[in-house]
C-alpha cells in the first residue's frame, strides 16, 4: 500500500459537485416515503443528518468529532491549521 506524502503542485480549485435525484427518482422516493411511516421516519432522520454533516468543512468536522481516530493521520497538521485559522 502506498501513500501520498506531498503533492507536486497545489490541488486545482474544485467546483462543488451537486448530486440530486431525477424527476422520476423524486417521484419514486416520495411515493416510497408516503407508503409507510417507517420510510417517512427514515427520511426525516436522513434529512437531519444531512443538515448536520453536509458542509464544506466535512473533514474538519470528522476530525473534531472523532479525535481518537486521527493519531496516525497524514493530514492532521493541515486540518489543525485550517481549524486554527477559523
Amino acid at each position: 500500500m502506498g501513500a501520498v506524502m506531498q503533492r507536486a503542485a497545489p490541488p486545482p480549485a474544485r467546483e462543488i459537485e451537486v448530486f440530486e435525484l431525477s424527476e422520476t427518482g423524486r417521484t419514486t422516493a416520495e411515493r416510497l416515503r408516503a407508503s409507510s411511516d417507517a420510510y417517512d421516519e427514515l427520511h426525516g432522520r436522513v434529512q437531519k443528518l444531512r443538515r448536520k454533516w453536509d458542509t464544506p468543512d466535512l473533514v474538519e468536522r470528522v476530525y473534531e468529532a472523532f479525535p481518537e481516530l486521527t493519531d496516525r493521520s497524514l493530514i492532521k497538521s493541515e486540518v489543525d491549521e485550517r481549524r486554527a485559522r477559523r
